[in-house]
């Protein structure tokens, strides 16, 4: 005999046997193939493999034996029998091999389509594990006898255990627990009431029930491959829940104008809520009950109301309350501007608050505009206190408007009137000075200017008086500006004002005095005589042109005289040429002096 092959084509060659070889040959060369492929002899990850040629070896001998063998044949051995339950379920499976009646003692078992085998006792009895329902082919083999029957395997009935929590609240989640043989049982399906979820891997269901009082937990039939169960019920007390209201209304509404207010609760509308409106102008307290969730509300006069919801128990829910306050303004709102002096004197400053009128609460970032005469003078906002300063710098009457958005989206405009009193203090200056010195052939020139305004003041008289002589110079202002004709010396200027209001009793009031220096010029007259003045009805222009005229005629006479002496020996030469040269002299100075 040779070595069996046991995925071979040939019985003969599975067996390891020549075609001639007797029954009884056969039989001995399966049983030794059958045990050297036994497959509890392998380890797990071989068992498969030794399970089929097992198998092979079954099925070649089966044909070799019950076939037309051609070789020597000899009375076949009583055969086995192999019995099951005739409705077995999952879990552990008895089998009995038996032989013309009697117990096989050592016969091998195999489970088709499973790693599962087993050797009879001294019963004859075998038990194998079958943890899925199928049907299975079962094996059974001693010696040169084999044997198969076929069985259904049916899930077994097993009782689930249910674990409820023990506190449920309406709206709060709570968990049921199913386990089979103390395994979770995923995918279960559970209901508490109208609820139902299933189990997670870990066998449990977290369920949020919507209801109160006494509720069903079920957990319905189950069908597994490994076991199967019947409904399981049982019950639980739900207490009820509790939820905030939620109220929404506007934070703004107008009088007489009809307000919608809704009362929700998780995001669902509260029958039968009632609404209180409380500290109202019109009215101490207001009820207002909602249907479908809302209400409507008229408020008679301004101010600012408070809105509490409440909402009475039911059989799932208790209700916290919940308020909102809201704004009434009047439909045509109205502001305040107002000062802290209505009278001021000029560069003081005057505060100017703005508020509404209904709550006399301030306005921010209200825009103020300032006139005075007609004209813009200034303009700002109010800060977050709903305040602005202002200092008028000219005497006179200022209207100051007030402009601001109320939140109900109409302008509201306000105005007050101030009147600024005083004479504004005339500041002097000399653009045209040389660290204060002035030539005596040029014009001194003067500008005044308000100390507040620092605008140019007309109408002011502005004085010049010699420190060393007599003698002054009085100028009145009509556009800010004075020129002087000073003579040589020390002269100290002032200006003083008397228009533009009243202060200090009705006093003028005066600028600083201001010394200057007035330097001779070159061409001066030194007695220090007052200056030709202008002829009158001619312009400066006209009157430098005639004494140009007048200069230009007088030098030529005097060189006339001065030539005509040379040629008259008759007459004295001496005085003649001193009359030349006077009038020479006297023509340039006037020229320069009329054209300064």
């Amino acid at each position: 005999m040779g070595d069996p092959e046991p995925f071979a084509d040939d019985p003969y060659d599975v067996l390891g046997v020549e075609p001639s070889a007797s029954l009884e040959e056969i039989e001995i060369a399966a049983a030794e193939a059958k045990a050297m492929y036994n497959p509890d002899m392998y380890p797990e990850g071989e068992k498969r493999e030794a399970r089929d040629a097992f198998y092979e070896i079954i099925e070649a001998e089966e044909a070799l034996i019950d076939g037309d063998h051609e070789g020597h044949q000899t009375d076949s051995p009583s055969s086995i029998e192999v019995e099951t339950p005739t409705d077995p379920h999952t879990g552990t499976v008895p089998v009995t091999v038996s032989r013309d009646g009697e117990p096989v003692v050592g016969a091998t078992v195999v489970v088709s389509e499973t790693d599962e085998t087993a050797v009879t006792d001294e019963t004859g009895e075998a038990t194998v594990r079958i943890e899925t329902a199928g049907e299975y082919e079962i094996n059974a083999a001693i010696d040169v006898a084999v044997d198969t029957t076929h069985v259904s395997v049916s899930p077994r009935v097993v009782e689930p255990t249910v674990d409820v929590a023990d506190d449920w609240t309406v709206g709060q989640p709570s968990a049921v627990a199913v386990a089979v043989e103390d395994e979770p049982v995923a995918g279960a399906t559970v209901w508490v009431g109208n609820e139902s979820t299933e189990t997670t891997v870990d066998g449990v269901a977290e369920i949020t029930p919507q209801q109160g009082g006494e509720l069903p937990v079920v957990v319905p039939g189950d069908t597994r491959s490994r076991w199967q169960f019947e409904k399981w019920r049982d019950s639980v007390e739900v207490a009820r829940g509790v939820r905030r209201l939620d109220l929404q209304a506007p934070t703004l509404t107008t009088v007489d104008t009809p307000t919608e207010i809704t009362v929700e609760a998780a995001g669902e509308p509260v029958d039968a809520a009632t609404v209180t409106s409380v500290g109202t102008p019109t009215a101490d307290e207001q009820q207002i009950e909602a249907t479908d969730g809302t209400a409507q509300v008229t408020f008679t006069a301004a101010g600012e109301a408070e809105l509490e919801a409440t909402a009475a128990p039911t059989d799932d829910y208790e209700y916290d309350p919940d308020t909102q306050s809201i704004d009434v303004w009047p439909t045509s709102p109205t502001g305040t501007v107002s000062l802290d002096g209505s009278t001021v004197a000029i560069g003081e400053t005057v505060t100017v608050s703005v508020e509404r009128d209904y709550d006399e609460e301030p306005v921010s970032n209200a825009q103020l505009l300032i006139e005075r005469d007609g004209t813009q003078v200034e303009a700002g906002r109010t800060g977050v206190d709903g305040t602005e300063t202002f200092s008028p710098k000219n005497p006179g009457e200022y209207e100051i408007t007030v402009e601001f958005e109320a939140p109900t989206g109409d302008t509201v405009t306000a105005t007050e009137t101030l009147l600024a009193e005083g004479i504004e203090q005339p500041v002097v200056s000399f653009p045209n000075a040389d660290n204060g010195q002035f030539l005596s052939d040029q014009r001194v020139r003067c500008n005044v200017v308000g100390d507040a305004s620092r605008d140019p003041l007309t109408d002011v008289v502005v004085r010049a008086d010699r420190l060393e002589r007599d003698g002054y110079e009085e100028v009145k202002l009509s556009d800010g500006t004075a020129r002087l004709d000073l003579q040589p010396g020390q002269w100290r200027v002032w200006a003083e004002n008397t228009t533009g209001g009243v202060t200090d009793g009705g006093a003028a009031r005066r600028s600083e005095e201001r010394q200057i220096s007035v330097r001779r010029a070159k061409y001066d007259d030194p007695d220090d005589s007052e200056s030709e003045p202008e002829p009158e009805g001619i312009t400066t222009e006209q009157a430098r042109s005639i004494a140009s005229l007048l200069s230009a005629v007088v030098t030529v006479a005097g060189t006339g005289v001065a030539v005509l002496s040379v040629y008259l020996t008759t007459l004295p030469t001496l005085p003649l040429l001193l009359v030349g040269a006077f009038l020479v002299v006297v023509s340039v100075g006037y020229y320069r002096r009329a054209v300064v």
